[in-house]
């Protein structure tokens, strides 16, 4: 082939049919990018907007209703106030086994004692601790399994005093045999617990549950109705919750519709007085 030619057949290459439809189908798809990214950065701008006026409300109630000082509290116990808690991994057994503790932080002087050694050879279980209870000689744990995903749900109360372990009646808003993926959200002072449950294959999360932790007794706060759905994401990992607590007793819980074409849109914060 001569050298001369060469041009000549990139030009008939140039005017070929496919060679347009490559390139109409290059435009194409950069539009429908830019479309797609458009729509999502206005969603995010409307879910951010909604999360800043609702900051300015929630900033306007503390300063309405400003939390009790120190001394309008009911009586704190001595090991609650002066005292925090921790679990660690102490060492390994002869047979390679997990050893757990529950270590206790006297917190002036800054000492630790282990309360508890081999607590998982002791109740059976691993644990990681949710809080403490203001007035009352308990510490909140949750039953987990070290380095694995699995979603474990039992919440139990552990008595300093006594080191009697008890599951919470709160654990019956879920069947035994079930996983939970939902969200579990303890209150400043340790005396309330918010759970919203989720089954492993469930996306939509409607139930609100508020258990009193001094008395061991639970309600159902809220139930949603329709497309309103707790949950933005998906079934199990991929499930996305916003739940705190703004005082002791004020809890915040996000709310969306059910998008079945992509994340569940941002609608509002519900929040509950618990008492």
């Amino acid at each position: 082939m001569d050298e001369q030619d060469i041009p000549q057949l990139e030009d008939e290459f140039t005017k070929s049919p496919n060679y347009v439809w490559i390139i109409l189908a290059v435009v194409i798809t950069i539009l429908i990018a830019i479309v797609i990214s458009s729509y999502v950065w206005y969603k995010l701008d409307i879910y951010n907007k909604k999360q800043a006026l609702w900051h300015e409300k929630i900033d306007k109630y503390l300063e309405e209703n400003p939390e009790p000082t120190v001394s309008d509290r009911e009586p704190i116990e001595r090991f609650t106030s002066n005292y925090d808690y921790y679990y660690r991994i102490d060492s390994y057994s002869s047979n390679q086994e997990w050893v757990q503790s529950l270590v206790q932080i006297e917190m002036k002087n800054n000492q630790e004692q282990i309360i508890i050694k081999d607590i998982n050879k002791q109740y059976g279980k691993f644990f990681t601790i949710l809080g403490k209870v203001e007035g009352a000689n308990l510490i909140i744990l949750k039953e987990t399994v070290p380095d694995t995903d699995f979603p474990a749900k039992t919440v139990y109360s552990l008595n300093i005093d006594t080191l009697e372990l008890k599951k919470l009646k709160i654990n019956e808003i879920i069947p035994s045999r079930e996983m939970d993926f939902g969200v579990q959200a303890l209150s400043q002072d340790g005396k309330w617990l918010a759970w919203i449950p989720l089954a492993i294959d469930q996306e939509i999360a409607q139930k609100l549950y508020v258990g009193n932790l001094i008395d061991d007794s639970y309600k159902l706060k809220t139930q949603l109705s329709g497309l309103e759905n707790f949950n933005r994401g998906n079934q199990g990992l991929s499930a996305v919750f916003d739940m705190y607590w703004i005082s002791r007793r004020l809890l915040a819980c996000a709310f969306f519709n059910i998008n079945e074409n992509g994340p569940n849109d941002f609608i509002d914060y519900k929040t509950f007085i618990i008492k």
